[in-house]
């Protein structure tokens, strides 16, 4: 069911529009200003918004900065006097699908919103293939690395290339040592390791999701720095990301376990190749000198 946010001012439209919406098969909220439906959106997230332009407190061209500066997901249709054509166009221009005159016209609502959520749906459409095609390039460099330090020096470069973050990092850590990372830090961090280990965490736009390594004595957190907060499928493309860095991290981690238990073994066949002829020599001189 779609979600839908009505910003409204006047309480006989919301009541109105909530009703006439609910009974058209939409899930419907309200808010009296702008500066309510900020906090509504703290919590929630809607499909569309309804915004009134001439609001008390937070109008509609300040809600919609707002919106757009918070990255909020939702397509907003504006509601404005008649013959408000500047304002209209200032709202378009931070993002607002269309724009409906009052007196409303339940009607052009209900057209406005379907064809709103049908841009919707297509916008969501063509941004699961783009994220779809960026995991697929990453995992593609991901199988480049031939060993754990060329992965963890370059993995994070990659994620902030095909992501275009601000920065990315692994911090791999020990019981009782100091904390390192690659390949930069992130400040916002710093204080906060104790709780990055117990959960996921966020903060001023740094997403932070533990991993544990196939050991009992290391741990790491893949961490990123975003320039804006993300939506929730840019957060889980980059869990599904991370979950093949740590598939990946543990093989390049068990291969190079592989190797050494291999060259340890090599090492003492030789040994034992070199004792087992240097008793064969020793028992033909016992030999001769009797």
């Amino acid at each position: 069911m779609k979600k839908i946010l009505i910003v409204d001012d006047d309480e006989s439209i919301r009541i109105i529009f909530k009703k006439v919406l609910e009974n058209s098969g939409y899930e419907v909220q309200t808010a009296s200003n702008g500066k309510v439906a900020l906090n509504i959106l703290e919590n929630e997230k809607f499909d569309i918004f309804i915004i009134d332009l001439k609001m008390p407190e937070i109008d509609g061209i300040t809600l919609l900065e707002e919106i757009r500066k918070r990255n909020y997901e939702g397509i907003p249709i504006i509601l404005t006097a008649y013959g408000d054509k500047e304002s209209a166009i200032s709202a378009l221009k931070l993002g607002a699908y269309d724009f409906i005159e009052k007196p409303i016209s339940i009607n052009d609502l209900k057209f406005s919103i379907q064809r709103a959520i049908e841009k919707k749906e297509l916008v969501e459409e063509n941004a699961r293939l783009r994220e779809t095609e960026k995991i697929n390039r990453i995992i593609n460099k991901i199988f480049n690395f031939f060993n754990e330090e060329d992965f963890l020096k370059n993995f994070p470069k990659i994620i902030v290339e095909e992501l275009s973050l601000e920065s990315a990092m692994i911090y791999i850590y020990k019981p009782e040592e100091k904390i390192y990372f690659y390949p930069r830090f992130i400040p916002e961090i710093e204080n906060f390791i104790e709780e990055i280990k117990k959960e996921n965490f966020i903060i001023k736009n740094v997403y932070a999701f533990q991993k544990v390594l196939p050991s009992e004595e290391v741990e790491g957190i893949f961490c990123i720095k975003s320039f804006f907060p993300l939506i929730e499928r840019e957060i889980e493309t980059f869990r599904l990301i991370t979950r093949q860095g740590e598939i990946f991290w543990k093989h390049l981690i068990l291969k190079e376990k592989l190797k050494e238990s291999l060259d340890k073994l090599k090492v003492y066949h030789l040994a034992t190749i070199r004792t087992g002829r240097n008793s064969i020599i020793a028992e033909i001189s016992n030999a001769l000198i009797k």
